[in-house]
């Protein structure tokens, strides 16, 4: 039997921190006084940044790799079987018995974001610390995408490394760079 979450309960929220503050704006004026960049074109310049790099992660295979040396983020493929049971929670309190997510449409896989600071050329400080967060643009960019060809991404295990991906994509691309040479 399954137990129906309470609806009318209190919701656990995090706190919101917005990296683009004031204070932000007012450090890079600092360390940058000779850029004359208003906040506004601020704002513009990274919302612009942020679209393409959407864009790029939810329409390559390859993914892409952060500026700056950051990291990697790619778009994995995974079965439905190799992860925990999915439940359908509006079949589910319907019919007061456990149904689980089917997922016809995409054939039994679903999309995962992967994220890897791991294997980057240069090592910075607390690089374990850093972490990504997927905004709900990119969820809902990455779920179109891979609803309209789920068999372009790259199958993930669990335990495979993404790092691996990046190495193989920058072969394949010298390679044809050298074979175009030729």
């Amino acid at each position: 039997m399954y137990k129906e979450p309470d609806r009318h309960s209190k919701r656990f929220r995090n706190n919101k921190i917005d990296a683009i503050s004031q204070e932000f704006f007012n450090n890079f004026m600092k360390t940058h006084p000779d850029f004359a960049f208003s906040t506004v074109d601020i704002r513009r310049i990274l919302k612009t940044f942020h679209e393409l790099c959407n864009k790029i992660i939810a329409e390559t295979r390859d993914g892409l790799e952060l500026p700056e040396q950051l990291g990697y983020i790619v778009l994995g493929k995974q079965r439905i079987r190799d992860v925990d049971e999915i439940i359908d929670s509006k079949l589910t309190m319907k019919y007061h018995k456990k149904i689980l997510h089917s997922n016809w449409e995409e054939n039994q896989w679903f999309c995962k974001i992967y994220y890897t600071n791991f294997a980057n050329k240069y090592r910075f400080k607390n690089s374990a610390l850093w972490g990504f967060q997927a905004s709900r643009k990119l969820k809902q960019n990455v779920s179109k995408a891979f609803k309209k060809n789920p068999t372009t991404y790259i199958y993930l295990d669990n335990y495979g490394k993404v790092n691996k991906i990046f190495r193989e994509a920058k072969l394949r691309l010298l390679s044809k760079n050298k074979n175009k040479e030729d």
